[in-house]
């Protein structure tokens, strides 16, 4: 042949598309498995012999395995990659290193029948808040008083789960209904009439500096009257639950954008372009994740954890996913930041408009 032809390369080079090895591929010449082999003209020599690097990925690519990766299993059990490979570092899911089907690396994977058992085991507090059409806050105070526990110290595992077989028992009449909403109107405080009855003992208490007002002589001296005074939670008290709701949504959220970025970036590089040498081909630069929009309510979660910092009135980067790849090579960020901007997208859909943009040097 004259000259290389579109999508054929010398053998160094098909060893790097193809991610396998030069013995791989000489094998694989003297065995007479590729159909298509070239030569350069008036040249003899190793580098002359040209090959289709398609045809040699598929010809030494494995099958895939039975595994599941870490985000896989994640996904399949419903707790995050970080919590699973606590539990696989604790022993309570299997894992087994296989070799990874498209870049032939080794990897820890989780069993996929340890992984099965798991789930049918255990049920994460976020399951059974969905279940139970509860806010997890309040199915997590519901279950402590009914003397169900977690299973695993959830500061450990960073995720809350329980006995399965316990939850399936859970008597679900003991659910109060008033308690089902999970975004419950505000209590307003309707002023009390002067000649209406006293509530039931158990939604009220006695005031004792209304009983001594209602005595004391500004108030002509009279025998002290009984006022009763509604028990209601304190304006701060519920502030400081929707701060703490507000808090962990984002942070859940934040979290799984994170492994779906580093997910992506993982399977860009798997499937770049490369060089001679191997490592992958393109510019280098970096990518941001950014939003439009953001709702007030989340402001102060997402500074606190995802560093987001404003660039200009309603436009806003948030810095947490900038640096989640080890290369300079735009490609990577922008893949990774795409990921997450998606993923935040669809746990916030009317509370911000998410995107990536990438800059290269």
């Amino acid at each position: 042949m004259p000259g290389p032809l579109p999508g054929i390369y010398d053998i160094m080079e098909t060893r790097a598309k193809a991610v396998c090895s030069v013995q791989e591929i000489v094998t694989l010449v003297l065995d007479g498995k590729l159909t298509w082999k070239g030569r350069l003209a008036g040249r003899h020599d190793y580098m002359a012999l040209m090959l289709d690097p398609e045809e040699v990925r598929r010809l030494v690519r494995r099958e895939e395995g039975g595994g599941l990766t870490m985000i896989a299993a994640a996904a399949f059990i419903g707790m995050s990659a970080k919590s699973v490979k606590k539990f696989a570092d604790a022993g309570n899911l299997q894992t087994v290193v296989e070799v990874n089907a498209v870049n032939r690396c080794p990897q820890t994977v989780v069993v996929r029948a340890s992984a099965e058992a798991f789930k049918s085991t255990y049920v994460s507090l976020f399951e059974v808040a969905k279940r139970f059409d509860l806010h997890f806050l309040r199915a997590k105070t519901m279950l402590e008083e009914a003397g169900i526990v977690p299973v695993f110290d959830p500061e450990k595992f960073l995720t809350t789960v329980y006995d399965k077989s316990r939850i399936d028992a859970f008597d679900t009449s003991k659910i109060d209904s008033s308690l089902v909403d999970r975004n419950p109107p505000e209590e307003k405080l309707e002023p009390q009439a002067t000649n209406a009855g006293p509530p039931a003992p158990e939604q009220t208490v006695a005031s004792t500096d209304a009983l001594a007002l209602a005595g004391s002589p500004s108030h002509g001296g009279e025998a002290a009257e009984l006022v009763h005074v509604p028990r209601v939670a304190s304006a701060s008290s519920k502030k400081a639950l929707r701060k703490r709701e507000t808090e962990m949504r984002v942070k859940a959220a934040l979290a799984e954008a994170e492994d779906a970025a580093r997910a992506a970036a993982m399977a860009y590089e798997a499937n770049c372009e490369r060089g001679p040498s191997g490592h992958p081909r393109g510019g280098f630069g970096f990518a941001n994740v950014y939003v439009l929009g953001l709702d007030r309510s989340l402001w102060s979660a997402f500074r606190e954890f995802g560093r987001i910092r404003r660039v200009e009135k309603g436009y806003w980067k948030i810095h947490r996913f900038s640096n989640l790849t080890n290369t300079g090579l735009v490609a990577f960020h922008d893949a990774a930041c795409t990921a997450a901007a998606a993923t935040l997208q669809k746990h916030f859909p009317n509370e911000g408009m998410f995107g990536a943009e990438s800059y290269s040097d």
